[in-house]
């Protein structure tokens, strides 16, 4: 796509979207999700394993946790932005983040910072390629997921909104 892929209107996405497309600086896709790698990269570089494992309270999600509910989001999100840019009208279903964590064995016992980091930089790299890939009708045309109507667009900003909001909470409640 030669050019920029500007924010989402209201009509793009669910409201409650509007919230994590509203912490986005960048009024550029491509941007975003470049900005938002460097924070990954910033956080993941400068840990220890026990902050990695670090749980600010009780039932809550480790940090390892919470960043591996970002990759998994960010995979559901750009699977949904693939399927309905190519005008798909299949109604894809929701996911419970919850389940998800619950049933990552294999890959938390694998868990450490640098691992998160190469996992991240290949997820994101494929991410990037296929918003680049997307023609400006395929970016706006809309698709159901979990009952919600939304445009690739507005997905592909929810991604990099939805890292900021937790790359957010990441600062506030596991590293100060």
């Amino acid at each position: 796509m030669d050019q920029p892929i500007i924010k989402p209107m209201d009509a793009e996405m669910p409201e409650y979207y509007r919230y994590y497309v509203g912490l986005i600086p960048e009024n550029n896709l491509v941007e975003g999700l470049r900005a938002t790698s460097k924070r990954w990269e910033a956080l993941l570089t400068s840990i220890s394993m026990e902050q990695f494992h670090f749980r600010y309270a009780e039932g809550k999600w480790s940090l390892a946790e919470v960043l591996m509910h970002l990759m998994d989001t960010e995979r559901i999100f750009a699977y949904r932005a693939f399927r309905f840019s190519r005008n798909d009208g299949t109604v894809l279903p929701g996911f419970d983040e919850n389940h998800f964590i619950a049933h990552a064995h294999g890959e938390m016992e694998q868990a450490t910072p640098e691992r998160w980091l190469k996992k991240h930089r290949n997820l994101r790299a494929v991410t990037l390629d296929l918003f680049e890939g997307m023609s400006e009708a395929g970016l706006g045309f809309l698709g159901n997921a979990n009952g919600l109507t939304v445009t690739p667009r507005a997905l592909g900003f929810m991604i990099v909104g939805h890292d900021i909001h937790h790359l957010n909470v990441i600062q506030d409640r596991y590293l100060s």
